[in-house]
């Protein structure tokens, strides 16, 4: 029996013997706790290599583009370690999360993996989800409140809408009831001059701090009961470097073709008349190609003010372009 004993003995040496230590990550897991989104956070795995041969990183890869990696050298020798730091700028995504960061390398029988935790508290919380809808008729100027909770710290808060719309914003301003703890209330009136082709638009509404967006809003406006255009709205691209073209336009009313009477192009605006055909209501306009301005591109818009016989404002229909710029 001791025999038996020590023979079993001398084979668990063995077997420990054949399996040398392998590198490993630690800590494999790091709990952020309830962080802010847009927060940024800065943490360090330790990539240690306590067995005989060298490694060599080839890859760190993060599961998310809104972290940033780096390590301290990819070659970690017999014994030594390097840190692999991450800097995460927590996404817009309320809850909890996990993001994980993947070391692949010469040395490493597979991937080692380290993971982050947290909780994820939105910085604005819109009342009504992230999109805002309200019914418009044509000829109407609408206004539409946007209620949203922001965070109490932030005391510079702005509301921008993209280029593109037919929307305008105003400055955000305290709004009534109470917000969440932490929080406080504020709205936004973006108004809708609606004497726009009908159809469905959406504009974005920046929520902003510092020029820096906290969170964008979608509101939606669908337009009924009036003028139709065909198409309803123009991108001229880039202006300084496509060729000329033309655009044809096709106005309807109600009762069918509607009767245009005169068109205004707004100053600045790349278009130019080329033939008005009243009673069809068509109109053939051509791109007008602008001279390279300085700086880098500009996108830019205006409209097209069609004065229809049946109304006594104007048809507007918004025309989008943008300038390359002078080349460097």
């Amino acid at each position: 029996m001791a025999r038996l004993a020590l023979a079993a003995c001398l084979v668990t040496l063995a077997s420990g013997c054949s399996q040398p230590a392998t590198p490993t990550l630690t800590p494999s897991v790091i709990d952020l706790g309830t962080v802010w989104s847009g927060e940024t956070s800065e943490r360090t795995f330790t990539l240690s290599n306590p067995g005989p041969r060298p490694v060599r990183v080839r890859r760190v890869v993060g599961s998310c583009s809104c972290q940033s990696l780096g390590i301290d050298s990819p070659d970690i020798p017999p014994g030594g370690s390097a840190r692999i730091k991450v800097r995460l700028t927590v996404p817009d995504n309320p809850g909890p999360a996990a993001q994980t960061v993947d070391v692949e390398g010469e040395g490493l029988a597979e991937a080692l993996t380290g993971t982050l935790l947290y909780e994820c508290r939105p910085v604005v919380v819109p009342s009504t989800g992230n999109v805002y809808e309200v019914p418009g008729t044509w000829g109407a100027r609408v206004r539409q409140d946007l209620r949203f909770d922001v965070k109490a710290e932030i005391h510079e808060v702005g509301a921008r809408c993209r280029v593109g719309g037919v929307a305008r914003v105003r400055h955000p301003v305290p709004a009534s009831g109470p917000a969440q703890a932490g929080y406080r209330a504020l709205q936004v009136s973006v108004e809708w001059d609606l004497h726009v082709p009908c159809g469905r638009y959406e504009q974005d509404v920046e929520i902003v701090s510092n020029d820096k967006v906290l969170k964008t809003l979608r509101v939606a406006c669908t337009v009924s009961g009036g003028v139709e255009c065909t198409p309803r709205s123009l991108y001229l691209g880039a202006v300084d470097l496509l060729p000329q073209s033309e655009f044809r336009l096709i106005v309807k009313d109600a009762t069918g073709p509607a009767a245009i009477e005169a068109i205004d192009v707004a100053s600045g605006c790349p278009l130019e008349v080329v033939q008005i055909d009243r009673s069809a209501g068509i109109v053939v306009l051509k791109s007008v190609p602008k001279a390279k301005s300085e700086g880098g591109p500009a996108k830019t818009e205006a409209y097209l003010h069609v004065k229809l016989a049946a109304t006594d404002e104007p048809l507007l229909v918004p025309v989008r372009w943008f300038g390359c710029g002078k080349a460097r």
